[in-house]
């Protein structure tokens, strides 16, 4: 059950203000009635009811991504039905979730820069963005809904914010002597999420068919505690 809740599996206090601009609302209170009043003619049962839940509740997303997608999801009077497959409200906070903002952070400066300075075919830079994007996200949203690892906003914010500055200094010179194949990995932000998972104890992310069935796991040794690393086992521990 989405609603307007969920658990994000962040740690740490982003420390958000209700006087701050937050995307186009003027404050986050002002976007925290818009959320409230629209939770309220929709009937999500599981909106905030008072500012002070609403601005606690968002100080787990990135609220800014979260405000505009919001206004997109209840444009024109529409109440998006949270029992649908494609819940417009789920993905507004998948979209604005740290394990999300981070998986981008990783991949946008790289991809960006390739833009600037690489002759490639239309749409390569592209697709290998999608790629590397979308794998990244996929194993960290599902070890944190999973509780295999916990994120630290703030650590990932100022992780995704030196890579950022690191490559736009870069001389496109300088970027296609340097560049690998794609994008940083995970380890390069390590410090942002703490693994859960300890000896013996189920690591990998699962994953599905086309029809939705379990098939198979992704390993991931970033959810194993200190000296850990995720085996290639029957139950990936």
């Amino acid at each position: 059950d989405t609603g307007m809740g969920g658990d994000t599996g962040m740690g740490g206090d982003t420390g958000m203000g209700g006087s701050e601009p937050v995307g186009n609302f003027e404050t986050v209170d002002d976007l925290c009635m818009f959320v409230m009043a629209e939770a309220e003619r929709c009937g999500l049962a599981d909106g905030p009811g008072t500012i002070e839940e609403c601005r606690e509740f968002l100080s787990s997303f990135d609220a800014a991504s979260a405000g505009q997608c919001f206004q997109e999801a209840f444009a024109d009077g529409a109440c998006p039905d949270p029992d649908a497959e494609d819940d417009p409200v789920n993905e507004c906070l998948v979209l604005a979730s740290p394990a999300f903002q981070l998986a981008t952070g990783l991949v946008q400066p790289f991809c960006d820069k390739q833009e600037e300075c690489c002759d490639a075919e239309p749409g390569a830079v592209e697709q290998v963005c999608q790629f590397f994007g979308g794998f990244t996200a996929v194993v960290l949203i599902s070890s944190v809904e999973e509780g295999h690892i916990v994120i630290d906003s703030d650590a990932a914010t100022a992780c995704v914010n030196d890579i950022r500055m690191e490559i736009e200094a870069l001389s496109c010179e300088d970027f296609i002597a340097e560049s690998q194949s794609g994008p940083s990995g995970l380890e390069v932000c390590a410090g942002a999420f703490t693994p859960q998972r300890g000896e013996g104890e189920y690591c990998g992310v699962p994953t599905e068919d086309d029809e939705g069935n379990l098939s198979g796991y992704l390993r991931f040794s970033g959810a194993c505690t200190e000296g850990l690393y995720c085996a290639d086992g029957e139950n990936d521990t």
